[in-house]
C-alpha cells in the first residue's frame, strides 16, 4: 500500500474490546482508539514493535457520563484537524467507524466535515468526504 494510499484514510475506534484487531487495522490507516484495558495493550504492542509509526495510534478517553455515540461526534472533529488537507497531502478522504451504527450518531458533525456518502458495515460504518 502506498503511501498516499494510507492517508487517505482512518479509522475512529469506539469499541473498547477491539484488542488486537487494531493492529492489523492500524497496517492499513492511521487509528484513533478509544483507552480501555485490551486496546491500551494493543497500543502498547504497535508501539513497542517498531514497526509501525506509533504516531499514527492515538488514544482517547470518553468524559464523564458521555456515550460512545457522543464521543464519536465530539472526537471526529479532532481527528479531521489532523488527517485534513490542511494537514496532511493528500487530506483523507474516507473515515471508517467502529463501535457505533450510522443510524445512532448525527451526521452534522460529519457533514460540517464535508462527508456526504456513508455506508453501513458490520461493525459501524465509513463516512467519504465529497468530490473524493
Amino acid at each position: 500500500m502506498s503511501t498516499d494510499e494510507r492517508k487517505s484514510r482512518a479509522a475512529l475506534v469506539l469499541e473498547p474490546m477491539f484488542g488486537d484487531e487494531c493492529i492489523s487495522l492500524h497496517e492499513l490507516m492511521p487509528v484513533w482508539i478509544i483507552d480501555s484495558l485490551q486496546n491500551r495493550a494493543a497500543v502498547e504492542k504497535i508501539r513497542k514493535s517498531g514497526v509501525f509509526d506509533e504516531s499514527e495510534v492515538t488514544t482517547f478517553q470518553t468524559r464523564e457520563g458521555e456515550s460512545l455515540v457522543m464521543a464519536c461526534e465530539r472526537i471526529v472533529q479532532s481527528l479531521d484537524d489532523h488527517y485534513n488537507e490542511r494537514s496532511q497531502t493528500p487530506g483523507y478522504s474516507e473515515l471508517a467507524v467502529i463501535g457505533v451504527s450510522l443510524g445512532e450518531v448525527s451526521l452534522r458533525p460529519f457533514w460540517e466535515l464535508d462527508f456526504d456518502e456513508f455506508l453501513r458495515t458490520a461493525t459501524g460504518f465509513i463516512a467519504k468526504k465529497a468530490g473524493q
